[in-house]
């Protein structure tokens, strides 16, 4: 997420803490947890590609991390659904989703 010039490829912690302690300081900014951002990135990513792909740009080894980052909500789901059926025409139109009828 962070990708710096070290033998990780990526910017390290005791590094970043103490940019965004410096960066509070000299702001004025009331502190807040900096893991928010990218926990806030991911999950923004999430409505906008497939989880594979998420997985992959997010760093996670295992999947049931990307998971965690991924919140869609009634809105997403519904509209994920529409977006099938406006491509499909063979996909069922009379189904329930998230206990509501779905009729078109």
């Amino acid at each position: 997420m962070f990708p710096a010039d070290t033998r990780s490829g990526h910017i390290e912690a005791s590094t970043l803490k103490k940019q965004h302690a410096a960066a509070l300081k000299n702001s004025g900014v009331a502190p807040f947890v900096l893991y928010t951002f990218r926990h806030t990135c991911i999950t923004r990513w999430a409505k906008h590609m497939d989880p594979f792909t998420l997985h992959v740009l997010a760093g996670h080894t295992d999947m049931n991390t990307t998971k965690r980052y991924v919140h869609p909500s009634d809105a997403d789901i519904l509209e994920a659904i529409e977006k099938v059926r406006s491509t499909r025409p063979e996909v069922p139109q009379n189904v329930t989703v998230l206990g509501l009828p779905q009729v078109i």
